[in-house]
């Protein structure tokens, strides 16, 4: 199933991004994104939230970029999860589930009843966090890739190739990250990755997809392996998150 025409999909929610409730509550059926600047939130960043191994491989990063991503991410998912579980961000526990896909875990290794995914993308960290269904989530900044007609010719659908073809050439690059992000965020929620490329038909007839706006320049979707409709509310984390807390 391709993407379609993508001017019909993509959900104007910008005015939707608010500063979040001091309390968080995750219902059935809903999904929660976070959206978050990696230059603004790391100066909050607290190492001693980390575990062990976080802390160690933050310090054997040398990029500084990537150091930041990995910073933000890591801390900033502490933080979240925990505000939901009402717990400290050092205690939890993360693994791995079956399909090698990041999951919270108890202290005895059971899975916790919480799913989320995270992307990042020109300085931005997007969150997702849902109570039961596996859910992906992908952001992609909007700018030129010099494979991107080898990728489509190699990667996409053939209703998707000739959509490509019959557009403007200024509007090929949004169809192109529309696409991709929704491709990325299908084959997160299943746990995959992208070596199943090949696979995305079957994944995506059973995937729940929205697509929706974040900063200007941007492409971003989120997925669900659950056809169900979703409630999704969009929470920009700030300083005043913190602030609310204390």
């Amino acid at each position: 199933m391709g993407c379609g025409i993508f001017r019909f999909l993509v959900m104007e929610t910008c005015n939707l991004w608010q500063s979040a409730p001091s309390i968080l509550d995750l219902e059935d059926g809903e999904i929660h994104l976070w959206l978050a600047s990696l230059e603004s939130t790391l100066p909050k960043v607290r190492l001693l939230d980390l575990s062990h191994p976080e802390q160690q491989k933050a310090k054997a990063i040398s990029n500084e970029s990537v150091r930041t991503q990995y910073l933000v991410s890591r801390w900033l998912t502490r933080q979240l999860l925990a505000d939901y579980l009402k717990a400290e961000p050092a205690s939890l526990f993360f693994g791995f589930a079956k399909n090698s896909k990041p999951c919270l875990l108890n202290i005895d290794r059971s899975a916790v009843k919480i799913q989320f995914n995270r992307s990042h993308a020109g300085g931005w960290l997007i969150l997702a966090v849902s109570k039961a269904d596996s859910v992906g989530v992908d952001i992609e900044q909007i700018k030129p890739r010099s494979q991107m007609k080898e990728i489509i010719k190699r990667w996409f659908e053939i209703s998707e190739c000739k959509h490509f073809q019959s557009l403007h050439k200024n509007e090929r690059e949004q169809y192109f990250y529309h696409c991709w992000t929704q491709k990325e965020a299908v084959l997160k929620a299943w746990g995959v990755g992208l070596v199943e490329l090949t696979q995305y038909p079957y994944f995506a007839e059973r995937s729940w997809k929205y697509h929706f706006k974040t900063v200007s320049g941007f492409a971003a979707c989120v997925a669900c392996t659950d056809l169900k409709p979703k409630i999704l509310k969009f929470y920009l984390w700030n300083e005043a998150n913190q602030q609310a807390k204390s």
